[in-house]
C-alpha cells in the first residue's frame, strides 16, 4: 500500500469549506455579541428598576397599618395627586399606636412620599405633599444612566396600580415596562 496525500483539488475544496465556515461565523458573531450586549443591558434595566420600586412597594402593602386604636386615625392612609404621579403613604412603622410626624426630624415620621420629577422616581421620608422643595428627596434611579419615561399609581377598591417604564439613557431603544398590582394588606 502505498501512502499518498491529498490532491490538489481537495486541499481546494477543503479551503473552501473552512473559507465559507469562518466567513458565516464572522457575519453571525457581531449579531450575536450585540444581541447578547443588548439582553444584559436589559437585565440591568430589570434589576434597576426592581431594586428601586422595592421601598414603594413594600410602602404600598403597609399603608394605613397602626398599632393599638386603628379608630384614632383621622387620615387617609394614602393619597394620590391628580396627576397620579405622586403618591404619599402613612402606616405606624415603630408601632407607636398612630402615625407619627415630627417637622424637626422628618426622617423619623410615618409618612413616606414618592413622585415622579424630571425623568426620575424621587423619594423622601415626612413631606406630607410632593410639591416639597426640600433637598432631601433621594432619586431611586441613576440620572447618568436611566430615564424614566412614564410613573403613573391609581387607587383602587384594595389594590394600588402602578404603571411604570424606564429606558437607558444612551440607547433609548433599551427599554422596561412594568404594570403591578399592589394589594393593601391594611385595608
Amino acid at each position: 500500500m502505498l501512502n499518498r496525500g491529498f490532491t490538489l483539488l481537495e486541499m481546494l475544496l477543503v479551503l473552501i469549506m473552512i473559507a465559507m465556515i469562518t466567513s458565516s461565523i464572522m457575519a453571525f458573531y457581531p449579531r450575536w455579541h450585540f444581541s447578547l450586549i443588548a439582553e444584559f443591558q436589559k437585565n440591568h434595566l430589570r434589576q434597576a428598576t426592581t431594586q428601586a420600586l422595592s421601598g414603594l412597594i413594600k410602602d404600598i402593602k403597609r399603608a394605613g397599618f397602626i398599632a393599638n386604636i386603628p379608630s384614632t386615625v383621622r387620615q387617609s392612609a394614602i393619597d394620590i395627586n391628580t396627576m397620579g404621579n405622586c403618591i404619599i403613604i402613612r402606616y405606624d412603622a415603630n408601632s407607636r399606636g398612630n402615625w407619627h410626624y415630627d417637622p424637626i426630624n422628618p426622617q423619623l415620621s410615618d409618612i413616606f412620599a414618592y413622585r415622579y420629577v424630571k425623568h426620575n422616581l424621587e423619594s423622601q421620608t415626612g413631606v406630607e405633599h410632593c410639591k416639597n422643595t426640600a433637598s432631601r428627596w433621594e432619586k431611586l434611579f441613576d440620572p447618568n444612566e436611566i430615564i424614566l419615561t412614564d410613573f403613573n399609581v391609581s387607587q383602587h377598591n384594595h389594590y394600588i396600580k402602578l404603571r411604570l417604564s424606564v429606558s437607558l439613557k444612551y440607547h433609548t431603544k433599551i427599554d422596561y415596562h412594568v404594570m403591578l398590582y399592589i394589594k393593601n394588606e391594611n385595608s
